[in-house]
């Protein structure tokens, strides 16, 4: 996680991106975040959607 004192942007979350290619990379305002390889066989976490389903 990068954690910046202004806000980063688009072209910040594309460099950081091309570094983590293979991973989820995510940008809310101020702060990237390069999230953890799900290990093999196990399915993906559901997403903040799935888990306020009824």
């Amino acid at each position: 996680m990068a954690t910046g004192n202004t806000d980063f942007t688009p072209d910040d979350l594309t460099l950081v991106r091309r570094q983590f290619a293979a991973r989820h990379v995510t940008l809310d305002g101020d702060t990237i975040t390069v999230w953890p390889r799900t290990p093999p066989g196990r399915p993906p976490a559901p997403g903040p959607q799935a888990r306020n389903s009824p």
